[in-house]
């Protein structure tokens, strides 16, 4: 049914060599709890207050050889913010209306509340990522419509009050916003939280769209992502 996906896509998402973590010193905030760098901008903290790491961020052809298994901290939290679609960038068509989310099949659907750092995908780059996604091939995927998809909080580092270093074991762990854990984190990763949940049959989406529209969807994707 599906066209066969355009080799080399590199997902908006996704990290590159070149996009290394930048030098910071950390510092215990000097009013409230928490830590902040040393220098710290107001692009370092989100809207919740939390600190985040500092990637690099740099345009495509500076960003070196995709690391298809890293994601960007920064892109994923504007794909987060924005609902854009992980693959391609594009903007949902409605932004009041449902988001499609896919995610690695743990063992059932996607269920109502369920939390998650995978932004959404349109339809058409959902085909592509079937395809050539290890961790979604074959057959190992869960899709849904989902009408909300509120901020929970992060992934990232936890780090001790006292010495600022990282708690052994705590890394990338999901902290809730406004939790005592929450000043302490350095995030790399937005969690959503996902309401308004059905279930999505992509091949049914894919059928509707047709294979023509398909093949003209993917020769777009490809374009869009080049390196």
């Amino acid at each position: 049914m599906l066209p066969p996906a355009p080799p080399g896509v590199v997902p908006y998402v996704t990290s590159g060599s070149e996009e290394r973590l930048l030098p910071s010193r950390l510092i215990r905030r000097p009013v409230w709890d928490g830590i902040a760098h040393a220098d710290e901008s107001p692009h370092d903290r989100d809207s919740f207050g939390v600190t985040w790491i500092r990637p690099r961020l740099l345009p495509k052809h500076r960003r070196g050889e995709p690391r298809l298994k890293e994601i960007h901290p920064y892109r994923q939290r504007r794909a987060m913010d924005n609902m854009l679609c992980q693959v391609c960038a594009r903007p949902p068509a409605d932004p009041d209306g449902a988001q499609l989310f896919l995610l690695r099949d743990t063992g059932g659907p996607i269920r109502e509340g369920e939390r998650t750092a995978s932004p959404p995908v349109c339809v058409p780059c959902a085909g592509i990522a079937v395809q050539q996604c290890h961790a979604l091939r074959p057959d190992r995927w869960v899709a849904a419509w989902v009408r909300h998809a509120p901020a929970w909080g992060v992934r990232g580092t936890v780090h001790d009050p006292r010495t600022l270093q990282v708690v052994p074991g705590r890394y990338m762990e999901a902290v809730e916003y406004g939790s005592a854990l929450a000043p302490w984190t350095m995030a790399a990763r937005v969690v959503v939280e996902l309401q308004g949940v059905r279930p999505a049959y992509l091949e049914l989406e894919w059928a509707a769209l047709g294979r023509d529209r398909l093949e003209a969807e993917f020769a777009r994707v490809a374009e869009l992502t080049a390196v």
